[in-house]
């Protein structure tokens, strides 16, 4: 390896630019790479969701998950396939191997069962595949407090805040819960409607044709043709009363028209016998009695026990949850005086940990770079060998981090945890050669023999140990599962930062001591002369050497003690990581309505609120939202509560979850209540 050294001395001038452009490359790598909590995790995992309101758990199961999952199994890589049925809701759960191309998976379950929809129930909406994904959970989430009529709220919500976040660089989606909506409600009158012969085709017809843009054709004007477009609206009872009936034909047309032939083919064939050509024109308002209502709940929210509503800001796979996070917050902080006092706090906000934990590795490695360029400078007692030797500290770092930032990877637990790591071993090899090199200048030679020399004769060892410590680590990033994707990240950072040592050892350290090193600043010692620290070992070693029974028989006792300790380590994928969240899920038995859960969610509100640093609560009840956790408002979600819980900046957060478990645990009549760090 001493070919390196040779090139980079005859290139001195070229090695200290590239040090210089490593240095430049390395600031822009650093404030461009994403910061996570965890790696990116990849799981082999594919959800097939559809919902067909009213259909019962039997109907479900029949017409739309059987179809569905004959169409799954066709596809390509299938490890295994499960699937639950409920009223109103189909779920299969697909997995495949882990490194699977997600996405080429994700696309041909799309295609398969898409193929299949048309054997779907008309009244089954498209299936949903979706992948599964840790980062599509909510990066932050807010609760929104307010004087405002419901209705009020949510369309101060949909067209101040939602437009707000949605825009901000990186943001997948911002969702709504506890939003109340309003519903269009039909009474017909079963009387007018025989006396005017009208079918329920007509009133779905009206209904449909009240909200439409349609093209009216088109106008010429020189060389340029403007296309005409004609839009009908009806918000208002009044307006909906006043819509003309269309005649039957008219209305099987708009029906076929809509994808509703089948329905109004029924529609018509079940009153054909009272069907009669209006002879003069009817109107909604005749036939039937209408009403705009709020519609029933699916989700409910509340936060520190007052109503509230939640939003959920969640990131796209390329998002940034440091960034989207401040974002967040500054618009928020924008969004100045809402009216009705209305208020919007945070109630778990990822990015604060992140950024706190980044911090206290940052720290921590700041340290542990600072005590070993203290540690050098007490054996080497020369500020010039120190500054040397601790150059390979930040090149090294910054290039494992422009390594990562060329793969796309982020700066999260387990990269700066092996950075960590790292720092105290890549150090190690400029020590031997700076060492080295300063020995030679002591006994005399000149600073280039002595940089070449000093470096050659070290080089296969310090590559030896570099690639022997490379061989430990780099096997973390080939194991297969679940572990890959957390180890792969921490181990390649590792070995980009080891790899990056050898070679600021090999070229940067030589040239860089021919500059500060000289005959006249080393001195000159005796090669047979002790040092102190020659004359503290020299007789432990000695008695060592004496004692070999006794030494290989105490190494031996300790190898044994140290692994007898092993069966008292906790085994674990996920430790509490110390973030000042919690989270709890209550389940009420199946068929529990939401309102019933709600009600049984105050006893865990009244813990929460009795229990010392606990900041901030929100429990949801119903339909959250999300996709993996929905069930469109029937007894699969409104059973079901969670909480999200931020305590007090400095709480003991494992004091906090043995009291809200203890008194979670004397709850009556309350369902099934998991409290989780």
């Amino acid at each position: 390896m001493s070919w390196f050294t040779k090139i980079a001395l005859r290139n001195r001038s070229i090695v200290g630019l590239a040090v210089l452009a490593v240095l430049l490359a390395g600031v822009y790598a650093v404030t461009s790479l994403k910061q996570e909590l965890i790696p990116d995790l990849n799981f082999p995992y594919l959800t097939v969701f559809t919902v067909d309101y009213g259909a019962s758990a039997k109907d479900v199961e029949r017409t739309v998950t059987t179809p569905l999952e004959q169409a799954v199994k066709t596809t390509s890589g299938v490890k295994e396939y499960d699937s639950f049925s409920n009223d109103g809701i189909s779920i299969i759960t697909v997995e495949y191997e882990f490194g699977t191309d997600m996405k080429a998976r994700q696309a041909e379950v799309q295609q398969a069962v898409s193929g299949v929809q048309a054997m779907l129930p008309a009244t089954a909406q498209p299936p949903q595949v979706a992948a599964l994904n840790l980062g599509g959970m909510p990066v932050v989430q807010l609760a929104v407090t307010s004087d405002l009529p419901s209705q009020e709220l949510a369309t101060l919500l949909g067209t101040r805040v939602v437009p707000r976040l949605q825009g901000i660089d990186g943001v997948q989606a911002v969702t709504l819960s506890g939003v109340e909506q309003m519903q269009l409600y039909i009474q017909l009158k079963t009387d007018q409607i025989l006396a005017k012969g009208v079918s329920p085709a007509q009133i779905m017809a009206a209904v449909t044709q009240a909200n439409v843009t349609a093209g009216a054709g088109s106008v010429t004007s020189g060389t340029l043709v403007y296309p005409i477009t004609v839009s009908a609206t009806a918000e208002t009872e009044k307006a909906l009363e006043d819509l003309v009936l269309p005649s039957p034909q008219a209305a099987a047309a708009a029906m076929a028209a809509a994808g509703g032939g089948a329905a109004a083919g029924m529609s018509s064939a079940s009153t054909g016998s009272t069907a009669a050509t209006a002879t003069a024109p009817v109107t909604l308002g005749d036939v039937a009695t209408v009403k705009i209502a709020p519609a029933p709940l699916t989700a409910i929210t509340r936060t520190n026990g007052k109503s509230s509503v939640g939003i959920s800001v969640t990131k796209a796979s390329s998002g940034n949850t440091v960034d989207i996070a401040n974002a967040v917050a500054d618009e928020v902080a924008a969004l100045g005086s809402l009216p009705g006092q209305t208020k919007v706090v945070t109630v778990i906000d990822q990015a604060t940990f992140i950024k706190d934990s980044i911090s206290s590795l940052l720290r921590e490695g700041l340290i542990g770079a600072l005590f070993a360029i203290i540690v050098i400078w007490v054996f080497l007692r020369s500020w010039r060998s120190t500054l040397i030797a601790g150059l390979s500290i930040p090149l090294s770092v910054v290039g494992a981090l422009i390594i990562l930032w060329s793969r796309g990877d982020s700066l999260n637990m387990l990269t700066l945890g092996g950075l960590t790591i790292a720092i105290g071993r890549v150090i190690d090899d400029s020590i031997v050669v700076i060492e080295n090199i300063h020995r030679h200048l002591q006994e005399g030679d000149s600073i280039r023999t002595a940089a070449f020399t000093g470096t050659r004769e070290v080089a296969g060892a310090i590559t030896a140990s570099t690639l022997t410590t490379v061989a430990v680590f780099l096997p973390l990033g080939f194991v297969h599962g679940l572990a890959s994707e957390f180890f792969r990240p921490f181990a390649l950072t590792v070995t980009f930062a080891l790899l990056c040592s050898l070679a600021v050892a090999l070229m940067v350290v030589p040239v860089v001591a021919t500059w500060l090193l000289s005959k006249r600043q080393v001195g000159h010692r005796d090669e047979r002369e002790l040092t102190g620290l020659q004359n503290a070992y020299l007789p432990a070693l000695k008695w060592a050497l004496g004692h070999k029974v006794v030494t290989l028989v105490a190494a031996v006792a300790v190898f044994l003690g140290t692994m007898a300790l092993t069966p008292y380590l906790k085994t674990n994928l996920f430790d509490n990581s110390g973030q000042a969240t919690m989270a709890v899920t209550q389940t009420m038995p199946p068929g529990t309505s939401l309102d019933a859960t709600m009600r049984a969610a105050e006893k865990v509100e009244a813990v929460l609120q009795q229990t010392p640093g606990v900041h901030i609560y929100q429990v949801t009840g119903g339909n959250t939202g999300s996709l993996f956790g929905a069930g469109g408002g029937t007894n699969a979600s409104a059973s079901q509560a969670t909480f999200a819980i931020t305590l007090d900046p400095g709480a003991d957060k494992n004091a906090v979850l043995e009291q809200v478990r203890a008194g979670v645990a004397g709850l009556r009549n309350a369902g099934t209540i998991a409290v989780n760090g």
